[in-house]
């Protein structure tokens, strides 16, 4: 098995992370604030009037994680399927409020048909589009270079079956952690609890004998000792 060399850490974003990331920094840019208040009093007591809110919960998630990422010298790496679910939600989004300016009740809502979405959805495509592509961009404005995982010839959908084959984890979520796997990630970073507990027990099996197959079982199949650490957002470590 290959051994890590000595190298920048990696730290791989799933689709909810990258979401808080971008969410924080376009609410701190709107609101006058730059990379350089990222630890100042004025920006979280901004945050702070928001209230108790799933949304001020999202925005400090955010601000945990540029700040991490400004402060930590680390590359920054998101999932392929990350940029679709984004566009997908965007676009059902969209749609869901344009039902709402037009009146819709709510019990409507849980009927949405495909076939509408799509059919209708095709003047907001380009403006959606444009949201999502120019994320890099204004994240840059930050001095926050991400890039989509590096596979380093592993076939990624292969590895996704290998580890649903072993332990269940819904489809997306194993793409996002066979490529975290295939990047060399030494981070995973996810609020979901059921993968954060399921990607460490794999990491640190500890006496688990199933657990300890399964990491054996992956590390040979990617030739490689090397499997992430989840972790949430607020628990990056520093250093």
């Amino acid at each position: 098995m290959s051994k890590q060399s000595p190298q920048r850490k990696v730290v791989f974003l799933d689709t909810n992370t990258l979401h808080y990331l971008a969410l924080f920094v376009r609410y701190a840019c709107d609101n006058g604030f730059s990379g350089n208040d990222i630890d100042s009093g004025g920006l979280r007591k901004r945050i702070d009037q928001e209230g108790e809110t799933g949304y001020k919960k999202s925005l400090l998630n955010g601000h945990d994680v540029v700040s991490f990422v400004l402060r930590e010298d680390v590359q920054i790496e998101y999932s392929h399927v990350s940029m679709v679910e984004l566009l997908c939600g965007r676009i059902r989004g969209a749609f869901i409020e344009r039902l709402a300016k037009d009146g819709v009740p709510e019990r409507m809502w849980s009927h949405l048909d495909e076939k509408e979405i799509r059919e209708q959805s095709e003047t907001d495509l380009p403006g959606i589009r444009k949201c999502v592509n120019d994320l890099a961009s204004e994240l840059a404005k930050w001095d926050i270079i991400f890039a989509v995982g590096t596979s380093k010839g592993i076939n990624i959908l292969e590895l996704a079956v290998k580890i649903v084959g072993l332990v269940y984890m819904t489809s997306v979520d194993s793409i996002v952690y066979a490529e975290a796997i295939a990047a060399r990630a030494d981070y995973l970073v996810t609020e979901d609890i059921y993968l954060r507990n399921t990607v460490n027990l794999i990491h640190n099996p500890s006496d688990r004998d199933r657990y300890r197959r399964i990491k054996q079982k992956l590390q040979r199949f990617v030739d490689d000792d090397h499997l992430p650490i989840a972790c949430k957002c607020s628990k990056l470590p520093s250093g």
